[in-house]
């Protein structure tokens, strides 16, 4: 039996921070959600956005893991896989449609839970773009086990969670906020994907730049 390792709980708060932090559409969906639904409907969204990303992370963290010693996070076959994973998605959060309204574009569901789960889960990059931050970012993941996996979701899905709860906080501290500034404030988080999209693209293309392989 493998050993589990504590430390990739954690990392995987982190992990999903960084994920989330590069991921523009879920703060939008969830203050959508928490103005019109109230806080409550807010955190069962993001429990569902949660669960969908622990679920890519520990997917992505087995894959590693299955690749053993093949995986390293600083051979230039995975970087360069990377370094174009977050390039294609740093230009995807800059061409994202700018929001316009507060007003939710579907009828919100009474499960809502389950619609949030389903909808981020099929949403695309999840698995390539957690795989990408794992190896920007040079997460050690040289051990084989399914429970560091997933310790690894867990962590993820904390760490979702965490987020979620401060932005359905946010919003409905500032429900009584003009509709245009909360739109303003949230399209600036389109520029804030983009930068950490770039600069995780930037630390997985550093070896290229100094050529260490070691």
């Amino acid at each position: 039996m493998m050993p589990l390792h504590p430390f990739l709980l954690p990392a995987g708060i982190v992990l999903a921070l960084i994920f989330c932090a590069a991921t523009p559409a879920l703060p939008v969906w969830l203050a959508q959600v928490t103005l019109q639904r109230g806080a409550g409907a807010g955190i069962r969204a993001g429990i569902g956005a949660a669960c969908a990303y622990a679920w890519w992370a520990a997917l992505a963290a087995l894959l590693l893991f299955a690749m053993g010693p093949a995986y390293a996070g600083v051979s230039p076959g995975f970087r360069a896989g990377a370094v174009a994973v977050l390039g294609c998605m740093a230009v995807m959060a800059a061409r994202a449609p700018r929001l316009e309204s507060l007003r939710a574009a579907v009828d919100l569901p009474r499960a809502i839970t389950w619609f949030t789960f389903r909808q981020t889960f099929w949403m695309p990059m999840r698995l390539p773009g957690f795989l990408a931050v794992i190896v920007a970012i040079n997460l050690p993941l040289r051990i084989w086990g399914a429970g560091n996996a997933l310790l690894l979701g867990t962590g993820a899905g904390l760490g979702t969670l965490l987020w979620c709860g401060f932005f359905v906080a946010v919003a409905w501290a500032g429900r009584d906020v003009p509709e245009a500034i909360c739109v303003r404030s949230l399209n600036k988080l389109r520029a804030l994907s983009v930068t950490v999209l770039l600069a995780l693209a930037a630390i997985a293309a550093a070896p290229f730049l100094f050529r260490d392989w070691r």
